[in-house]
């Protein structure tokens, strides 16, 4: 839905970028958030073999264990409420670019 829609918007068709984009950000999340995280859990004075934890630490733990995923969940329903690529929207736009000649993938 994404390419047909850049190209409805650019006149240019982008199926490798919107593919490596997608593999690229995942891959960049995936190395960035567990950095980003144990570097806050280190930095509130978390120690692995600590018998009990600090205060600090164990308040950094609830925000990167509940806060942080609350934050994201809301922002992500947020972003899901704004999204207005539908079906019915999508298909308008397969009869544009049908119309002007550029849709030449089979359905």
């Amino acid at each position: 839905m994404a390419v047909e829609y850049g190209q409805w918007k650019t006149g240019v068709r982008a199926d490798g970028l919107c593919s490596s984009g997608t593999s690229f950000m995942l891959k960049l999340g995936g190395a960035l958030a567990p950095t980003t995280l144990l570097a806050m859990l280190a930095m509130n004075g978390y120690v692995e073999s600590a018998a009990s934890q600090t205060a600090s630490a164990l308040s950094s733990m609830n925000v990167v264990m509940n806060l942080i995923p609350a934050v994201l969940s809301i922002a992500g329903v947020i972003l899901f409420a704004c999204y207005k690529l539908n079906d019915k929207m999508h298909a308008q736009i397969i009869e544009d670019l049908k119309a002007r000649g550029e849709f030449f993938v089979d359905e």
